[in-house]
């Protein structure tokens, strides 16, 4: 009998009367079914089938609640439909909505191991459920997705008195995914999600939109993944407001290391930790170390979690490629980014970060790479500087905080004034730069002396009339000049020839040769600070 099904024959193709429609053909040895609007359909898929679902629509399915589906009480994966051995289901521009899973993984559609293919184009999964994993989707196989919509599936929630799925069904090994479970399988293809949204789904327990087999009941060494997509308003109950992720293996498609993620992550949220992603590092059945992806052009903003990692929860090993941002992420109601306790990697590019970094583990910013982490504070067990660390120094605690701190890259500093900065809590590193200031240090601190405008100009190879703009603007009590240089400070920094240029035209705006610097507040600095900063920042005229 069937592993999967008991009512099942190996081997054999069950497709219910229902499900066999006029609009089936077969082209090119497919068989290819179109323009269905039913319900109580399903399709096993278990022998080198290839078929096609296009411009259906699947509504209102459910595993044990209706007597023409009694045949089918004891399935445990896949409302619509379950795919393995062989076989492949292509599903284009079709709908699946208010299906409900009574079993293990897949509100709508499930694939198992053999090779099975589950290739997705220009669909809408809306509002299905699953009790356990993927509340639209549980993948054993390979997996394409392209272009399409993920809305307010959920998993691991059974029916309250409401009719509503809000109960929390209680899982000691879940994979989780509000919208899609990925159980780890020994085969060559990856699994690729692009262009697709992820919109309002939850987990009861693990990855709010996308959940990974966990390590200790898997073997992962094989599970490759590679998203690019849009995650909003994702929620888990426990840990991965968007994505919960074990898997380590490299995908081949030159990307980075891992799972390779390109993607926007904002408003997600976890009841624990990770707001957006839970990396688990946990070794799999092989003994291989879990957990590792590679974020380049990923954006997270407003991603809240109830403990640690307002963005991202690790315990494996994370790189940043390309360029990232983070903003307004919160965790237990403050201001974070990322709780490391395993190894994150600034690779290449420039990651920005902005409520900073928690955890003892181990941040390493690489030769050509750059870490800004503005006014926002790190705390690590180890931080290596290979590349650049670019901050902001304000009044008050130590920015960095780290039990060994060591390379030979550099710290660009940003100063808000002359003066003594407490920079290291418990650490030092005195390989720092700064375009305005001469900088001394004493233990973890630094004290800041104004250059001379010569000395600017030529070491921020500007012209000195920008250089006296900006030695004036930093010496200047108002707040709005002070802000102005700083952001001139931040840009000098980049050390681009468009970014000198941006200083010139914010100095320019300035006009000093009409009047002093220091009275010159009004317009022309709301004018230099759109100059630098676009819509970053917003100044109100005096």
């Amino acid at each position: 009998m069937n592993k999967y099904f008991h009512n099942f024959l190996m081997g054999v193709s069950v497709l219910p009367a229902l499900a066999i429609m006029p609009a089936m053909s077969a082209v090119n040895g497919e068989t290819q079914i179109k323009d269905q609007s039913l319900n109580h359909a399903y399709y096993y898929l278990n022998h080198n089938e290839d078929i096609v679902l296009s411009g259906g629509t699947y509504t209102g399915n459910t595993s044990d609640s209706s007597a023409s589906q009694a045949e089918y009480l004891n399935r445990k994966f896949g409302v619509i439909a379950f795919v393995e051995n062989g076989s492949k289901l292509t599903v284009k521009q079709s709908v699946f909505q208010n299906n409900a899973l009574l079993g293990d993984g897949g509100g709508a559609l499930a694939t198992g191991a053999g090779s099975a293919l589950l290739d997705i184009e220009n669909s809408n999964f809306i509002s299905n459920h699953s009790q356990y994993d993927g509340g639209a989707i549980g993948n054993y196989g390979g997996l394409t997705i392209k272009n399409s919509l993920f809305r307010g599936n959920t998993a691991h929630y059974a029916l309250d008195s409401g009719g509503n799925y809000t109960v929390l069904v209680s899982d000691s090994n879940p994979i989780g995914g509000g919208a899609i479970s990925l159980g780890a399988v020994s085969n060559t293809i990856v699994g690729s999600i692009s262009g697709t949204t992820f919109e309002g789904n939850k987990s009861g327990t693990v990855g709010g939109a996308i959940g990974t087999r966990l390590g200790k009941s898997a073997h992962n060494s094989t599970a490759k993944l590679d998203i690019a997509a849009t995650f909003t308003g994702n929620e888990a109950k426990q840990d991965g407001g968007a994505i919960y992720n074990t898997f380590y293996a490299n995908n081949g498609l030159g990307k980075g290391d891992g799972v390779t993620v390109s993607s926007i992550f904002s408003g997600n949220k976890a009841g624990r930790n990770g707001g957006a992603v839970y990396n688990d590092g946990a070794k799999d059945l092989d003994n291989n170390d879990g957990g590792v992806m590679t974020f380049s052009g990923s954006t997270f903003n407003d991603n809240i979690a109830a403990t640690n990692g307002g963005a991202i929860y690790n315990t494996g090993t994370v790189y940043f490629a390309g360029t990232n941002t983070f903003s307004g992420n919160k965790a237990n109601n403050v201001a974070n980014d990322i709780h490391n306790i395993g190894t994150v990697t600034v690779a290449s590019g420039t990651t920005t970060i902005d409520g900073g970094i928690t955890g003892d583990g181990e941040l390493v910013v690489t030769n050509g790479a750059t870490l800004n982490i503005g006014t926002a504070s790190v705390e690590q067990g180890t931080i290596t500087l290979g590349g650049t660390m670019a901050m902001t120094l304000r009044d008050g605690d130590a920015q960095i905080t780290a039990g060994t701190f060591d390379g030979d890259g550099t710290l660009n500093l940003t100063l808000s004034g002359e003066g003594t900065y407490h920079v290291f809590g418990n650490a030092v590193f005195a390989n720092a730069k700064n375009s305005v200031y001469d900088l001394e240090w004493s233990g973890g601190d630094v004290t800041a002396t104004m250059k001379s405008v010569e000395d600017i100009a030529e070491e921020a190879g500007i012209a000195q009339e920008t250089a006296a703009v900006v030695a004036g603007a930093s010496q200047s009590t108002s707040e709005k000049l002070n802000d102005l240089a700083v952001k001139m400070q931040e840009k000098l920094a980049e050390d681009t020839a468009e970014a000198k240029q941006e200083v010139e035209k914010a100095a320019a705006a300035v006009h000093p040769e009409k009047e002093s610097v220091t009275q010159s507040i009004a317009a022309s600095v709301q004018t230099a600070v759109a100059n630098l900063t676009g819509a970053r920042m917003r100044m109100v005229a005096p």
